[in-house]
């Protein structure tokens, strides 16, 4: 009986020992998986900012060359004259207007109020 439970001991030692040696070596793989992980995290990261740093250089330079694109220029140009066009855009009928009172004796034309614009004696509105 006595040899009978040191062949058991012996058995849960043994097996004791092997569990040992396999909680060693998953705790030596565990180790190295975290290092490695560590590792592609970083290199990730890495890469994310690199690209971050491209696509900003990309849109910058994108709004870089758009902003001074001819296109543009030409848009505000364009702007530019269509704003002075309005300015001008009464220049006919005050021409017209002017050819009136030069030929309108001063004694007909008659300033009611300084809204209205005379036409040889007859008030426009």
């Amino acid at each position: 009986m006595l040899n009978c439970l040191f062949d058991s001991v012996d058995a849960l030692e043994s097996q004791i020992a092997e569990l040992e040696r396999e909680t060693e070596s998953l705790s030596r793989s565990l180790e190295s998986q975290k290092t490695r992980t560590s590792e592609v995290e970083a290199a990730g990261q890495r890469k994310a900012d690199d690209l971050n740093k491209e696509v900003q250089k990309r849109v910058g330079f994108l709004i870089f060359t758009s902003s001074t694109s001819p296109y543009l220029q030409q848009s505000s140009e364009i702007d530019q004259l269509k704003a002075k066009l309005r300015t001008l855009s009464d220049y006919d009928e005050i021409k017209r207007e002017l050819e009136i009172m030069k030929v309108c004796p001063p004694s007909y034309i008659h300033y009611l109020t300084t809204d209205s614009l005379p036409v040889c004696g007859i008030l426009r509105f």
